[in-house]
């Protein structure tokens, strides 16, 4: 066995609320918990964010074991794009993490479903100088009885995340580093999409592709989708068109229970 250490790696931004949902889905199943904070409360884009106190008093009430650890800096460089600025602040966290450690990255509005799954893969990795990826869904929008799902078949599944790796100042795109990729079968739900209007424009000003596609013109989009029209939706991702073929509608309450993980219309 290589390793058992295990450190999560996220960050505080304009979404908290999702955080404050993610984080007690796996605290108890890792060493610490490294949160990264724009001390100036601003986005990758440098938009301004409001916390309100309170996030703090609820953030410790689901640390009982006192594992998180807040690190506060500028994440904000205005000569950076919002990409640039969420892999910067990723290499930036990694350093605080636990030497020797798994750091397996979990944003806000994501669920790793078998994270035990995950670190028995992690811990039998023979090459530790990789970067691990999960199969996963991502939420496109949420219906009254069920969810869209965005399928993306250019990876031969739904789709592809990179979540762990050992190296420290390795990323060089958000998640991805330079080392080679290995797939792990465990499953993850990311609730990107998923998401009020208010909230996901918020998202979409500020997410690290924010400057690579007409954010009006694709939240109009999303606007329109409905339990009728989404079947006509073809080749509709922002930036990378052919990454999402198509959606497809599944109950929310089997995604959680995995009897459903669909990989075809």
């Amino acid at each position: 066995m290589v390793s058992t250490g295990y450190s999560a790696l996220s960050l505080i931004s304009y979404d908290y609320e999702y955080l404050l949902r993610s984080i007690p889905t796996y605290i108890d199943e890792v060493e610490e918990v490294i949160l990264g904070l724009d001390k100036y409360r601003q986005t990758w884009s440098g938009n301004s964010f409001d916390l309100p106190a309170e996030f703090f008093h609820r953030l410790s009430s689901i640390d009982p074991s006192k594992k998180i650890k807040i690190v506060e800096e500028n994440f904000y460089i205005p000569d950076f794009n919002p990409i640039a600025n969420d892999t910067r602040e990723r290499n930036f966290l990694s350093n605080f993490v636990k030497k020797g450690n798994w750091i397996i990255s979990i944003d806000a509005d994501e669920v790793i479903l078998d994270l035990a799954l995950l670190k028995d893969f992690l811990a039998n990795l023979s090459d530790t100088d990789v970067y691990v990826c999960v199969h996963a869904q991502t939420v496109f929008k949420r219906l009254p009885d069920s969810l869209l799902i965005a399928r993306a078949l250019s990876h031969g599944e739904v789709g592809i995340f990179p979540v762990a790796t050992k190296s420290a100042n390795s990323f060089i795109g958000a998640r991805y580093t330079h080392q080679p990729r290995v797939h792990c079968s465990a499953k993850m739900l990311h609730y990107s999409w998923a998401r009020s209007e208010e909230e996901l424009y918020m998202k979409l000003k500020n997410w690290g592709h924010s400057a690579d596609f007409d954010v009006d013109s694709y939240f109009a989009l999303w606007r329109a989708i409905d339990g009728n029209n989404y079947r006509y939706l073809r080749d509709f991702h922002p930036v990378w068109p052919k990454e999402w073929v198509d959606l497809i509608r599944v109950p929310e309450s089997e995604l959680l229970s995995q009897k459903t993980w669909p990989s075809s219309g």
